[in-house]
């Protein structure tokens, strides 16, 4: 009995330490894949979407697109797409916005030989503010609708404050990262955002039309 006794308790202790090896062997690959998971998703890129100001307009700062797309993928970025000529790029990078909007900004004056002021947005913040859009307001022969993208010192809902709006001529709503301004064409020469022309938040903005937006949305996901 005392043997068997003894025997038994050595079973278990053997087997006691079989198993916390056996666990603590698991828990550490567990955490190591755990972390592989967590360095790969932090690996994965963000989807930016680019607005250069003031490019391609009345014949100055002109930027071939293509060219731009290549200059910018020897630069380092990826999946580097443009949309029309008013400075819209979308592309992948590991960088923060800032950083993107500091080397892009960097690449077109090295390149091209124009000081362009550039504003960085993601993927998910531009197509929250196209959703954001009403649907039934629009950019055609009769309406007219623009999407003021705001630079980060402005971005926010006191801004609306600085913009001379008119009642029953202009509509307007202020989104996370932009104001959007709709009107009737017929009334375009009555409308308060003529008078944000040359003002110091002008300079602050960048203007896309909603069917620009939309579109740009869309192609984040092709």
């Amino acid at each position: 009995m005392s043997n068997w006794g003894c025997c038994d308790k050595n079973v278990s202790w053997v087997f006691a330490v079989f198993y916390g090896v056996t666990k603590l062997s698991l828990l550490r690959k567990q955490k190591s894949i755990e972390r592989s998971a967590i360095a790969a998703f932090m690996d994965v890129p963000t989807q930016y979407v680019v607005l250069l100001r003031g490019i391609n307009v009345g014949g100055n700062r002109l930027i071939n697109m293509k060219d731009l797309k290549s200059s910018l993928e020897d630069a380092g970025f990826i999946e580097v797409k443009t949309y029309i000529n008013s400075g819209n790029v979308l592309l992948k990078s590991n960088l923060l916005p800032e950083e993107v909007s500091r080397l892009v900004q960097g690449n077109i004056q090295a390149g091209f030989g124009y000081e362009v002021d550039v504003l960085t947005l993601t993927g998910e913040d531009l197509q929250n503010i196209a959703g954001a859009i009403p649907e039934n307001w629009t950019n055609d022969a009769t309406m007219r609708c623009d999407c003021l993208f705001l630079w980060h010192d402005v971005d926010t809902p006191e801004v609306l404050k600085s913009f001379e709006i008119k009642e029953g001529i202009d509509r307007v709503m202020y989104l996370k990262g932009a104001v959007v301004w709709s009107l009737d064409r017929e009334n375009a020469a009555k409308s308060g955002l003529r008078s944000l022309i040359g003002t110091d938040l002008y300079k602050k903005v960048t203007v896309r039309n909603c069917n620009t937006v939309r579109k740009l949305a869309t192609l984040i996901n092709d």
